[in-house]
């Protein structure tokens, strides 16, 4: 799994920054990465003011200048962002953290021996160094976890969600 940490950038959180940052995280989990360059073409241009986004699509036009980061919204700085602070340190929300992140998945009922043969072969392939430094400059966080602690993972991310969305009293459409 490669988690991407997530990136806030905003003119400004007028009158509610806990009330603007939820609806900025709920309207990121439902919509599509398609959007993504969509939405960051928004920004730059001046046809939106916020941008949620995964690192590895924004991160390029923040280096350009074209975006500004104000903040991670990872539970700790960015080390190869000096100077960039977390969402909870930059508004005081001292939860806030998300993220997003990057997993292999095989189908249901795949061999347990293939799945193992996997996991070692992609933590062997992640850990090269010359691999690691590309996924860093990317702004991915490389975590080389076993099947069992991503699934384990996956669980406790899909119930953290539930209970945002429940909260929010979201409904499918």
């Amino acid at each position: 799994m490669f988690r991407y940490y997530l990136l806030l950038g905003f003119r400004s959180l007028r009158r509610n920054p806990a009330l603007t940052l939820l609806m900025i995280v709920t309207l990121a989990i439902g919509v599509a990465a398609s959007i993504s360059t969509l939405t960051i073409l928004h920004v730059m241009s001046g046809q939106a003011d916020v941008l949620f986004n995964g690192m590895v699509a924004t991160l390029p036009h923040v280096k350009s200048g074209k975006l500004k980061l104000l903040a991670v919204s990872s539970d700790a700085r960015v080390a190869s962002l000096a100077g960039i602070p977390t969402v909870a340190e930059a508004t005081g929300m001292r939860d806030f953290k998300t993220g997003t992140y990057q997993g292999v998945l095989a189908p249901a009922g795949t061999p347990a021996p293939i799945v193992a043969k996997l996991q070692v072969e992609i933590a062997r392939i992640a850990a090269l160094p010359d691999v690691k430094e590309k996924l860093v400059a990317l702004g991915a966080d490389p975590v080389l976890n076993t099947p069992a602690q991503f699934a384990d993972w996956i669980k406790s991310e899909n119930a953290k969600w539930a209970a945002v969305v429940k909260k929010a009293n979201l409904k499918v459409q």
